[in-house]
């Protein structure tokens, strides 16, 4: 009898938070087929406050994005090809195999919100597509992913606000918010009927039908990446592809700033991503989360459920492209933040104009159930620095958690239910305002990096070492090995944790369109998206 897959190595890469508390637990691999060369992947999974929704608007659903990593032996990792059949849906549970077989989204099928829980939920790894034997000795990782659904349809950019000096979108000729009704290209200039902006912004030529405008559906990050989430990323790499996202150089055998995504012996701005200061000879580097700075991994209190900061741009590049997803432009982001409602004059993602803006009370710091106190109840929360307070980064979703009406308004959501879309750190959004930006086709990630860690998917911002951003983004040269390594492309929206500006966390606001994140610093981090099939 022939046997697969000797060992089975659980790693649950997700957003593990209160309130949705998100689990995958049990798997298994069972039921290999030596003729097809697949073996199915099973698994329970659960989580708090799903949802789908009727007819009505927005007609959406959050789900899980599943995806699977493998090594042979004591290899490296490598992302695992599903069977687009072969998967077991149990009861009210869906799951859509994407179509280039990098993962799955599994989400309810049933109309309605609340705890859902999916249990022997299967998928079927396609073994033989990976070039694994039948008699291989097999480790896997399975990850999930908490994403929401955006639905196809028409949005507006830009709030209608009159202030030049912010870079918002509009119609040439007018200040009224510009109408997206499709994914056709956009004329930008000074024409009437033309997309315009005035600041930090060069808004002429065209942008391409192939640049995702936020018209067709696609699926969003409902959170920011977490440190736990980006620490498990590492613990998947090569040494040499780790000491490239790691500010601390781990490269030899010993370290003493061993908090290394800040560089120090202890956390700053609260990001607890360590290693030990004694490092292996050879060999992959272990990371944990160690917010007490006591020397014990991964504790309940060591903030794994914060969202990561001092996230260069080349690092969430490389993430996404891991994850098999894909960065979203700053039109996804308004079409996230606001869906197809008419804008409010200078409104937060929440939909209103209206800031909380007194210091918010943070209780059981660093722990799952870490909640704010002190929220305001009839205005729109966002963690900036006039409600920061001491505190730093704060765990994802924290507002939704806290919030004892779970309006809109109060839980600071954008219009489909993504959180955190304004304040806590900086999201990276591909620009539209230069060549390098608009070259982007939206191409999701494959699963895999190149030797030196870099995200290698054709036209992604800063991908051959770009740095100009008259120059567009072209396909992966593979024969230097140079992946995104650069950030021309990339914009911010949305603010941070350390913004003294209020105007900076508006929606439609792009003052620091022109700023990229190409060192370790504390205002960045992200999530990302993935086209919808």
């Amino acid at each position: 009898m022939k046997k697969v897959f000797l060992s089975i190595i659980l790693t649950f890469t997700t957003i593990a938070i209160f309130p949705n508390n998100i689990q995958l637990s049990n798997a298994s691999l069972s039921g290999q087929v030596v003729a097809n060369q697949t073996v199915q992947v099973s698994f329970d999974l659960s989580w708090d406050n799903g949802w789908r929704t009727s007819s009505a608007v927005p007609l959406n659903w959050d789900a899980a994005w599943i995806f699977v990593k493998y090594r042979v032996g004591s290899g490296e990792w490598h992302h695992a090809k599903l069977s687009p059949t072969g998967y077991i849906e149990p009861p009210i549970c869906s799951i859509d195999v994407a179509s280039d077989s990098a993962g799955a989204f599994i989400y309810t099928s049933a109309i309605g919100n609340g705890s859902l829980s999916f249990p022997n939920v299967e998928l079927q790894w396609a073994y033989g597509a990976n070039g694994v034997g039948d008699d291989d000795q097999v480790e896997i990782n399975v990850f999930a992913i908490e994403m929401v659904y955006i639905p196809a349809g028409p949005f507006y950019l830009g709030d209608g606000l009159d202030d030049t000096g912010r870079g918002q979108f509009r119609y040439a000729t007018s200040v009224d918010p510009f109408y997206v009704s499709s994914e056709d290209s956009i004329q930008c200039g000074n024409d009437p009927g033309n997309l315009y902006a005035n600041w930090q912004l060069n808004l002429n030529g065209e942008i391409p039908s192939v640049f995702p405008k936020g018209f067709n559906a696609f699926y969003c990050m409902k959170y920011e990446i977490s440190q736990e989430q980006f620490m498990e990323f590492l613990n998947t790499l090569t040494r040499d592809q780790q000491n490239f996202h790691t500010n601390t150089d781990i490269s030899g055998t010993s370290v003493t700033n061993y908090y290394v995504m800040v560089n120090a012996v202890s956390p700053s701005w609260h990001n607890a991503i360590r290693c030990n200061t004694t490092l292996p000879a050879a060999g992959p580097v272990t990371f944990f989360m160690d917010l007490d700075n006591d020397g014990i991994m991964n504790e309940a209190n060591d903030g794994g459920n914060h969202s990561v900061n001092f996230l260069r741009w080349v690092s969430l590049a490389a993430y996404l492209d891991w994850a098999a997803i894909r960065p979203m432009t700053e039109f996804e982001y308004e079409k996230t933040c606001r869906g197809p409602k008419y804008p409010v004059l200078g409104e937060y993602v929440w939909g209103t104009a209206s800031i909380h803006s007194s210091v918010y009370t943070v209780s059981s710091a660093g722990l799952p159930n870490e909640t704010i106190t002190n929220m305001g109840t009839n205005t729109g929360n966002a963690f900036y620095q006039g409600t920061r307070g001491s505190n730093f980064v704060i765990r994802c979703g924290i507002f939704a958690a806290s919030a004892l009406n779970s309006s809109r308004q109060e839980t600071g959501s954008g219009y489909y239910g993504c959180m955190e879309l304004s304040g806590s750190v900086y999201e990276q959004a591909v620009a539209v305002s230069f060549p390098a930006g608009r070259s982007y086709t939206g191409l999701n990630g494959d699963g895999e990096l190149n030797s030196s860690g870099h995200a290698t998917t054709d036209y992604w911002p800063g991908i051959n070492d770009n740095s100009n951003v008259f120059a567009s983004n072209q396909a992966y040269d593979p024969g230097s090995g140079i992946g995104v390594t650069n950030t021309a492309g990339i914009c911010n929206v949305g603010g941070y944790a350390n913004s003294n500006s209020i105007d900076d966390l508006r929606l439609s606001d792009r003052y620091n369109r022109g700023w990229s994140a190409n060192s370790f610093s504390s205002p960045y981090g992200g999530r990302g998206c993935r086209t919808a099939d």
